[in-house]
Order: structure tokens, then sequence, then C-alpha cells
């Protein structure tokens, strides 16, 4: 069975789940509770493994977000907030609640099924209620479904993973222990407070404060919400020592502007004792001239260390975000051998769409060095992956990649008679680097 054969690839090659369970560490008491709570099967808190990997940070091609990967209207639908600060998805004590609703619904949608709730999740409830025949089609197994393909490996992955909780000791496999010293908590805030300046008073970790507050877009908490941070248990106090240290200066100088037609930034900073390096460097600007209209975060000298380690530090901490944050993953910078057609075809959209989405006009070259936004609804086959092309069949495609067709078909949970469709994304990779491949949203 297809369950069967992915807890096995799980137990003989556990590193990819083994890094999703370290990065689970700290949510699973969370998690597993909230689940308890509801009265719902454990085996739940498995979904974010084969979603994500329990990683904060992911981000699919179709603008699904967080370890449940979670759509922004669907995330809005079940009271996650999501704004120019703060993106809920990311956040696991926002996320798992909503995510949890949602799959409630689609159990009560699908005749209290949670094989086709779970399919519905990552396929969309339209997809999975199209593949039901007429009739008695809810009294059907999910295998004899024409559900995507991925839909079938995600919901024969979850099926391993569950087998594998079941009777490790079948599959020659053992759970790490989990010790507790990862635990964390949820700090209750108030208004703007600059994590970097927080790291720096309390001795936390910047980085590590970083990771567990993923939600946060910029390095400050929110001044509208959601109030709170989660800091490790073991530096709790200090943390909380070190907030109240700095939050009346927060709370008092913190303000946004508009910038104005002629102001530079030596003029705003003049105007509000503020140091104009503070200015360029909490505001990310990648020049020393604001641009009109942009809103700017003004500091005052007291709100923080005027000192180059804090600097060196919320640069560190600012380059970090930026690569980890999902709304910079569709950027491309050019490099010499690229043109417009080279990108259509690595990221399967047409290379006027990239013209049209970058304001390209229609004799414009772009130029190696140059940042491009990918438009949305954009992909590239990952490594190990092929996008099938006309006149494909499995066979073929078995020869060029020198992997068995069986192997193809219970990779990809097809049939050996499976009608291949152009566009398609089969992984081609070992059963090892398969693992790799994390169906998403």
């Amino acid at each position: 069975a297809a369950s069967s054969h992915w807890a096995r690839q799980y137990a003989e090659h556990p590193q990819n789940l083994l890094t999703a369970i370290e990065r689970a560490e700290p949510w699973l008491p969370f998690v597993v509770n909230e689940i308890e709570n509801r009265g719902l099967a454990g085996e739940l808190a498995l979904l974010p493994i084969v979603e994500s990997g329990y990683d904060a940070f992911a981000y699919s091609h179709q603008r699904a977000a967080g370890s449940w990967q979670l759509l922004a209207a669907t995330a809005r639908q079940y009271g996650v907030e999501i704004n120019d600060w703060y993106d809920g998805r990311r956040d696991m004590l926002a996320a798992t609640p909503a995510a949890l609703d949602y799959l409630q619904a689609l159990y009560r949608q699908f005749d209290d099924r949670w094989d086709l709730a779970i399919a519905a999740y990552n396929a969309g409830p339209g997809r999975v209620s199209r593949s039901l025949p007429a009739g008695h089609g809810s009294e059907r197994a999910w295998q004899d479904l024409s559900l995507p393909g991925e839909t079938r490996v995600y919901l024969a992955r979850i099926q391993g993973l569950s087998c594998l909780v079941a009777d490790p000791a079948r599959y020659g496999f053992q759970w790490p222990a989990y010790h507790g010293d990862r635990d964390i908590i949820k700090m209750e805030i108030a208004g703007l407070i600059d994590i970097v300046a927080l790291a720096a008073h309390s001795g936390i970790e910047p980085v590590e404060l970083l990771q567990l507050n993923a939600g946060l877009k910029r390095l400050f908490t929110p001044p509208n919400g959601p109030g709170y941070l989660v800091v490790p248990a073991s530096q709790a106090s200090r943390v909380h020592a070190a907030a109240d240290l700095i939050a009346p200066a927060s709370k008092m100088v913190w303000s946004e502007i508009n910038q104005r037609r002629g102001d530079t930034l030596n003029g705003i900073a003049a105007r509000h004792d503020a140091s104009p390096r503070a200015l360029e460097q909490i505001n990310d600007l990648e020049s020393s001239l604001p641009r009109i209209g942009q809103r700017l975060i003004i500091p005052s000298p007291q709100s923080r260390p005027e000192d180059a380690e804090y600097f060196a530090l919320h640069q560190q901490l600012s380059s970090l975000q930026s690569q980890l944050l999902p709304e910079n993953r569709y950027r491309h910078q050019v490099r010499a051998d690229e043109d417009l057609w080279i990108l259509s075809q690595r990221y399967s959209v047409s290379a006027e769409a990239i013209r049209r989405w970058n304001g390209l006009g229609g004799g414009a070259d772009i130029r190696p060095g140059q940042y491009l936004e990918i438009p949305p609804g954009a992909v590239a086959p990952r490594p190990h992956e092929y996008r099938v092309q006309p006149g494909d069949s499995l066979w073929t495609i078995a020869r060029i990649h020198r992997v068995s067709v069986a192997d193809l078909v219970a990779w990809n949970g097809v049939l050996i008679d499976h009608l291949l469709q152009p566009g398609q994304i089969l992984i081609v990779g070992s059963a090892d680097c398969c693992l790799d491949h994390l169906p998403e949203l």
C-alpha cells in the first residue's frame, strides 16, 4: 500500500522528517493541546510535516504561507490578521486554530470523513467534490477517486506518518524523545517594540527571537497588535525586564510620517531629533533619499542604543528577515546568460507576462544584476522534478531519468496506465531525494 511505502521511506531516509520534528518541537505542546481540546485525531499534528516540514516561512507558488500553508483568503475567513506589519499565517499561535477550524468545516462538508477533508485541504473542496461520483460518492475510498496526483501522494504521506506513529518498531524507526528544553511562552506586550533592542537588552539570541516570531514583517512588534511575542520560557524573566525597560521610550517616541516633497534624510532626522543612520537602517532604505509619500518610522535617540554593535546586529537581522520573508521569494536577479525567454521557461510563465508585470516596454532588454518580479502563479520545477511535455508517458520519462516505472508510480501516487497531462509535475528523483518534495497547498 502507498501508506506503507511512505512509512518505510520516512523510516529509511529520516533526515527531512527529523528536521521537521526539530522545527516543530517548540510548538507541539500548543498544537497537540488545541487538537485534544477539540476532541480531534492526534494525527492532525502531522499535517504540517507534509505541508511545509513545520517551516513557518514556507511559501508555495500559489501563495499559501506558513507551517499550515494557508491561503490569505482562507486565513482571513477564519480570523487570521494579515497586514503590512504582520502575517498571522506564519504565527503558529494564530494559524493553528484557523487551520483546525477549516479542517473541521471540511470534515462536516464531506460527511464526517477525515480522508476527504484532508484531501480538500490540499486540493480545494471544489476539486474533491467534483471527483465524487453522483449518488453514493462519499462512500468511495479516496484511492478510487480521480484526485490530482499530488493530492494522492499527500494523503499517502500523511497515512504513512500515521503508520510510523502507530508502530515505529515495525519500520525500524525511533521517534526522538521530547525533552521540553525548547518550551516557549506567549508574552503579552503593548505598542511598538524594537526586537533588536529587546534582544540587545535581554541577551536573548536575536535569530531565535526572529524565528519564534515569524509572523513579523518588520523588526518591530505591530503597533496595533496582535500584542504578544513568543519567547523561550527559560529566558522569559529577562525578556520581561528588557521589555519594561525599553517599552516606555518606544511607546512615547516612535511615530510614522509621510515623507514630503523636498524632504531629505538629514532634514527629517533633524526635525525629529533622530540619527540619519538610524532612519536609514530602521526603514531599510536603499539610498539616503526616501521616495515621495513613503511612510517612515521615526525613532528618538532615547529609544535605542546608538552604537556600531546595535547597527551591525540590526543589519544582520534585517538581511536574514528579508531572505526569509515569502514576499521576497519571487524576486529574481538576472544573470549574464539569461533573457526573458529563459526566465519564462524556468518559471513556467510567459515572457510577456513577466514584461507586463515589471512594466517593461516592448523592446526593453533586461540586464545582468537587474531584479525582476515574477508574476503570481509562476513555478519552477525543483531538483528531482520533471514537467510533463506533450507525448510523454511514464515509460519514456522513466527511461530518460533512469528510474523504474514502478518508482514513478509509487512516488507520484498514479496508476501505471495514468494519462499524463502536459505541464504536470512528476517526482523523478530517488526515494531519498523525493523526500525533499513536500506537496504544497
